[in-house]
This record gives C-alpha cells, structure tokens and sequence, in this order.
C-alpha cells in the first residue's frame, strides 16, 4: 500500500476525493438522489416556514394596532378621570361619608371615596378592563414574536442545509464527469 503525501494540501485533495467517490456511489452516480431523504425533510421548514412567518408578521402588526389605539383609551380615560375636580361639593361630600366610614379603619386610600361616584366609578371600572386588555395582547405580542424568531431560525437553518445538498450535488454532478472521461481498467 502506498504511503499517504506528506503535502497537507495533497491528503486533503485525497480526502475529498475518498468523500465524493463514497457520496457517488451512494447516489448510484445519481446526483439527484444524494440526500434526497434530507432534502424532503427539509422542504416544510424551507419553503412552508417563511408563509408561516408572514402570517405572523401579519398577526405581529395587527397587534401592534390595537395596543397603540387601547393606549389612546386609555390615555383617554386617564385624562377624564384627572378632569375630577375633587374641591366639587359632590366629590368633597362623598369624600367626608368615606372618612366617616373608616374612621376605626387604618391603611384607607385617599381615592376609594370617589368610586361612589357613579360616572367615576364607570371610568374606574373601564379603565381597569382596558389595563387587563393591554397586558393580554402584551403577552400575545411577546408569544408571537417567539413563535416568529423561532419560525426564522428554522427556516434559515433549513435554507442553509438545502444550499448545502445542492452545492454537494454540483460538485457530484462534476465528479460524474470526470469519471465518464476516465477510461475503466
């Protein structure tokens, strides 16, 4: 047996060659079929994953719309409810039926008197639903971003793999070739 090259660059071309002798005789000198079992695989997160990741997008935005209008509530509501001028007779009466109330009671609130107010009540109450929305569709936000990021990861990890088997195809594609110009023994 004959001793291998000392030139590194002369064992890595040996190298090469052993691999794409041993992938073309895999293939049955097919290089279509080199890892046609990869390749299918790899078909729903290449080139299914990225409609995916537009619905999502899609989704992403659609949610960004509706915090940026449910912040516009509520910056509306706020507004309303510091519109409270608590020096009213109304607002200073229901304050002093509330300290009357809790007089034995520590820890009050300065601000529980005025939801007996009937219209603040309802601004309070409106307020607190569309605090409640904005951590939801915050949430859902969050969850689809990770579900997007994801997707891509996926999907570009496919897309690189998929370059791969082609390039590796070309090349045996050549191989090929230049066996068909070697004459057999």
């Amino acid at each position: 047996m004959a001793k291998p090259p000392t030139d590194p660059r002369l064992q890595r071309c040996l190298t090469r060659l052993e691999h794409l002798f041993a992938s073309w005789e895999e293939c049955n000198g097919k290089p279509d079929n080199h890892r046609k079992d990869d390749t299918e695989a790899l078909f729903e997160d290449a080139y299914i994953l990225p409609t995916k990741i537009f619905s999502l997008e899609r989704k992403e935005q659609d949610i960004k719309n509706k915090l940026a209008k449910l912040e516009e509530v509520l910056e509306s509501i706020t507004a309303r409810m510091n519109e409270v001028d608590l020096d009213e007779p109304q607002y200073n009466d229901l304050h002093q039926a509330r300290e009357i109330k809790l007089e034995d009671k520590s820890g009050k609130s300065e601000d529980v008197f005025l939801l007996d107010d009937p219209q603040y009540y309802a601004l309070y109450h409106e307020r607190a639903i569309a605090v409640e929305e904005q951590q939801r569709l915050t949430e859902e936000h969050s969850s689809v971003l990770a579900e997007m990021a994801k997707s891509k990861e996926t999907s570009d990890k496919a897309m690189e793999t998929n370059m791969e088997i082609l390039e590796e195809r070309h090349e045996l594609e050549w191989f090929g070739r230049i066996l068909d110009h070697i004459e057999p023994s």
